[in-house]
């Protein structure tokens, strides 16, 4: 199958799932909601004005009990891209226990762990007012003083209740009430104008094991896309190769977006000649990757950028910030992709259950391939596919069921 961009198989589960509310979104397993990035301050404002508004939502601050869990929110900090280069303090979720008059987790646990055992709690947190606080740069915990000013904190809700994580089910999900009008969040893709508000956060795709880009299929101006991306701590959309601006419209074309969708590529406010791109002040010039379009960008023709859709070259054009109302991408942090992660032969084991697999030489792929996944017996199977751009009589995709592989779905023409 020429085309064949993702195939995704996942065991179908129960309604019990864990899904996120607005504003938070799935990240190593959780769901979590940045209140505050870098924000001066003391830890003291902090806690008493981030509790609450966590806790409203069922949420708490990290709670941090071995290596795993510090790794994790030292790499959930790192996806932010405006914590690129900053020194950040994640705040945790302990407090004094006047009985004890030892720091405690939220969640009534002794302080025990702390990042290379840096932190020694046997001390009198009611006389001394220091806290913990995780130090990513650094790999490492350190004190502060909890009431002073002077530090730059990093402040996430969480959600990670383990009674919520997503079983196996033999059963059909129920269906959502009538008047939910966000539903189950891990399903919605392309929202109706009433759940749009339950959209921003939500939705970012992970591809090759990164969390990296969202599609918003509602049409705005260069700006107004760009603010969209930035409030949800993203940029539009940083194309570094060929290969990712094959993979980007591909997505497109799967969204139904055939005409120009937004790119982040836009002209220096200090030299109408150089562009760069929103993500950051890297030149599109010399080595950088470039499609436009012979002779684009012109002068005068506009300073932001989008790339057409409607045929396979997915060229460049530049455009005016305000006028054209168009799609768009968001993408967070400027790593390059590693195609060459992706396999060059066709899989000789069957791919796991919940696990997304690639074709050989996505996402221009151009051999044939079957896939084979085993379930245990009584179990409902849900089988998602992400993206499936085809060529008319020539591409197909067939589904076979049982030992005697009985298609169970009709071949497209």
């Amino acid at each position: 199958m020429r085309s064949l961009s993702v195939l995704a198989f996942v065991v179908c589960v129960s309604a019990e799932g864990l899904s996120c509310p607005p504003m938070y979104q799935m990240m190593e397993g959780r769901c979590i909601r940045a209140l505050y990035l870098f924000e001066k301050g003391s830890a003291d404002d902090f806690f008493s004005k981030s509790r609450p508004e966590c806790n409203k939502d069922g949420a708490t601050l990290p709670i941090i009990k071995d290596d795993k869990e510090n790794e994790i929110f030292d790499n959930i900090a790192g996806s932010f891209v405006d914590l690129k280069g900053k020194h950040v303090f994640i705040l945790l979720d302990l407090q004094c226990n006047s009985n004890t008059r030892r720091l405690e987790w939220t969640d009534g646990t002794p302080a025990e762990y702390s990042r290379r055992n840096t932190v020694n709690f046997n001390f009198d947190c009611v006389e001394k007012k220091d806290i913990p606080v995780s130090e990513p740069a650094n790999d490492d915990w350190m004190m502060l003083e909890s009431n002073y000013s002077g530090w730059c904190y990093t402040v996430f809700c969480v959600i990670d209740d383990a009674s919520t994580t997503t079983k196996p089910s033999t059963t059909r999900p129920t269906e959502k009430p009538a008047g939910d009008k966000c539903g189950d969040y891990s399903s919605i893709s392309d929202p109706t104008d009433e759940a749009k508000s339950c959209f921003k956060g939500l939705f970012w795709t992970k591809i090759l094991d990164r969390l990296d880009f969202q599609v918003f299929t509602n049409a705005l101006s260069w700006n107004e896309a760009e603010r969209t991306c930035a409030s949800d701590f993203g940029s539009l959309l940083t194309i570094n190769s060929a290969e990712e601006n094959k993979f980007f419209w591909r997505t497109a074309i799967a969204k139904n977006i055939i005409d120009r969708m937004h790119i982040g590529a836009h002209q220096s406010s200090e030299n109408a000649y150089k562009w760069i791109w929103s993500d950051g002040d890297v030149p599109i010039s010399g080595k950088a990757y470039d499609n436009f379009v012979n002779s684009f960008p012109i002068p005068g023709a506009g300073e932001c950028s989008s790339m057409m859709a409607e045929n396979t070259a997915a060229l460049w054009v530049n455009e005016n910030c305000d006028e054209n109302e168009q799609p768009f991408m968001c993408r967070r942090a400027g790593e390059i992709w590693d195609f060459s992660a992706v396999p060059s032969n066709c899989p000789t084991v069957a791919p796991k259950a919940g696990k997304d697999f690639f074709p050989p030489g996505f996402p221009d792929p151009d051999t044939p391939c079957e896939y084979l996944l085993f379930v245990s017996a009584n179990k409902l199977v849900e089988l998602t596919v992400t993206t499936l751009v085809v060529d008319a009589n020539k591409d197909f995709l067939e589904i076979l069921e049982g030992s005697s592989l009985l298609r169970i779905s009709p071949r497209p023409s």
